[in-house]
């Protein structure tokens, strides 16, 4: 069983830690969104695959299929298959939903990435490409 933990002492003290000036979004960007994204991926993952696949969000809100049940009637069993399909689009619906959050704060975490962590060598290429033509 994996156990993510979250230290609230070690983030508050990243924040603390921050440059005086420091904007939010950069005390966002650089402390609080990889502290949460990192340990978040897989719960949410796993959330978004159990909701595509409808069989927890059914059984939780309607409960087990006409098959596992004793004595219905044509009509109540009839019922019920209806209702079990209508909360399976239910739960395509939110898994659906999920991804989409999912890939938005992805890319969220790509476009707010610190320019310290991009390649160092371009700069000192376009340096010499510079030196160059001055020449």
């Amino acid at each position: 069983m994996i156990i993510v933990r979250l230290d609230p002492k070690r983030l508050t003290n990243a924040v603390a830690q921050q440059k005086p000036g420091t904007s939010k979004l950069g005390t966002f960007r650089n402390v609080i969104n990889p502290a949460l994204s990192r340990p978040l991926a897989a719960p949410f993952a796993w959330l978004i695959v159990s909701l595509a696949q409808a069989d927890y969000f059914v059984c939780a809100t309607v409960g087990p299929g006409p098959e596992k049940r004793g004595n219905l009637t044509t009509s109540e069993a009839k019922d019920l298959v209806e209702k079990i399909e209508e909360y399976k689009g239910y739960s395509q619906i939110a898994a659906w939903a999920l991804l989409i959050v999912a890939a938005l704060w992805t890319f969220k975490v790509i476009a707010l990435q610190d320019d310290k962590e991009e390649d160092t060598t371009e700069g000192t290429e376009n340096e010499e490409l510079l030196q160059m033509e001055e020449k």
